[in-house]
């Protein structure tokens, strides 16, 4: 008998969202951190114990994220050598009154 095994199966896939790991990802909707609403980075995987997503940030550091708090980000064509497009959530930070 393996304790543990089903309950990996039982996590709700609201908690967990539709994310894999490796798809870029936008922070949306943050209020204890607002200046990361808007920045972009990369799922790593799904922390079990945290009930959030392991992202790598662009600029490097590591963030533990709640699915409510991540969308998929616009994508880009690998030949296109712009700037990647604005994550959605980002102009609601920019102190337009709502």
């Amino acid at each position: 008998h393996i304790s543990g095994a089903a309950h990996s199966d039982k996590v709700p896939t609201d908690l967990r969202g539709s994310f894999l790991p490796g798809q870029r990802v936008c922070v949306v909707g943050l209020v204890a951190r607002p200046e990361l609403n808007g920045q972009q980075g990369t799922i790593v995987e799904f922390d079990e114990g945290e009930q959030r997503w392991k992202v790598l940030m662009d600029d490097s550091s590591g963030k533990m994220l709640k699915a409510a708090n991540l969308e998929l980000a616009p994508l880009v064509a690998a030949a296109d050598v712009s700037p990647a497009p604005p994550c959605s959530g980002s102009a609601a930070t920019d102190g337009i009154p709502g």
